[in-house]
């Protein structure tokens, strides 16, 4: 008889296989230096960390000829400086490293962007797509049978764009944060299950994660935070576990948070010469304008409300149940 958690490895392997075989077979004829290709323009931006460190030194003039533009201007090479410009935050770059390292060691090109590295972006987004989608059962798994868990967890996947994001895009930011934020739901919800002494710190680092990724995502992180501290349920995140925090568990929490949060300000301070950087400018989501909102939700083009309507669902729920959730 398998045990539960031997069970669990093996349909996590067989999940994973099948996204991983969906991910490669959609990129199988995408060529490099093409916006098929999974580093391209934004994807490549959030990628340059990798080889800017394991194979040019950080030395623009290192890269081939005109490579910033070949890869869709996702980055961009300062000859005269020297510098790799990206605006974008090294925490997609952190999560994709385990497996852009193994393309490193088998690849016979060796410049960051020939097939193995690309196929790598693959499996790093269907890895973190399948941690996302299991900790997502286990959130429904809560409340529900195993058949309603399953059914609720595929339901958010397609209904969304995360399965977009976790098979077609698999360089852009979306499938980490949403990984991150599965797993960080699944801590706040189930603190009985983690030594006290833990806790604290394994949701600090979850968050530090969440945010790495892109700092942006604190409009979500601090709502979930702030709503469970009101909520004050001894069975979830609450205050009385932040009221007992120990020196010991402040002072690892500010070590985790200066580990993870020093290679970002090395390189802005590397880049744009300040550690405290506004590395995004003249970007139309600056400013949350009434149409800037209402183009958000309702354009024709994009509006999240028309392409996935599942929210629009949520949002009404959220204002017919009683749940403490809601």
């Amino acid at each position: 008889m398998l045990k539960p958690k031997f069970k669990i490895a093996i349909l996590f392997l067989l999940v994973y296989t099948l996204f991983t075989f969906i991910s490669l077979n959609r990129h199988s004829k995408s060529k490099i230096y093409t916006y098929h290709s999974e580093i391209w323009a934004d994807k490549a931006g959030y990628n340059v960390y990798l080889p800017a460190l394991f194979i040019y030194d950080f030395d623009a003039t290192k890269f081939s000829d005109s490579l910033d533009y070949k890869v869709g201007n996702g980055f961009t090479l300062d000859n005269s400086s020297g510098k790799i410009i990206t605006k974008y935050p090294y925490g997609v770059s952190l999560l994709q490293s385990p497996f852009w390292l193994i393309a490193h060691v088998f690849a016979e090109v060796k410049d960051g962007y020939s097939i193995p590295y690309q196929k790598s972006i693959d499996l790093a987004g269907c890895f973190y797509l399948t941690i996302g989608l299991f900790f997502l059962f286990f959130i429904f798994r809560k409340h529900y049978s195993v058949a309603q868990s399953i059914l609720f967890s595929f339901l958010v996947i397609f209904s969304s764009g995360i399965f977009y994001y976790g098979i077609f895009e698999t360089g852009m930011s979306h499938i980490y944060s949403f990984c991150t934020l599965s797993i960080l739901l699944y801590l706040l919800l189930n603190k009985n299950k983690f030594k006290t002494t833990n806790y604290l710190v394994l949701l600090s680092s979850i968050s530090l994660f969440y945010l790495i990724i892109r700092p942006i995502n604190a409009l979500f992180l601090l709502p979930i935070l702030v709503g469970f501290l009101y909520l004050n349920d001894e069975n979830y995140f609450n205050r009385t576990t932040v009221f007992n925090i120990t020196k010991q568990q402040i002072l690892l929490i500010i070590l985790v948070f200066l580990l993870l949060i020093l290679p970002q300000l090395l390189y802005y301070n590397y880049a744009f010469g300040s550690f405290i950087v506004k590395s995004y400018q003249n970007e139309p989501f600056e400013t949350p304008t009434l149409n800037r909102i209402i183009e958000l939700l309702f354009s024709p083009n994009n509006g999240l409300l028309i392409y996935y309507p599942v929210c629009l669902v949520m949002i009404i729920y959220s204002f017919w149940t009683n749940h403490k959730f809601k």
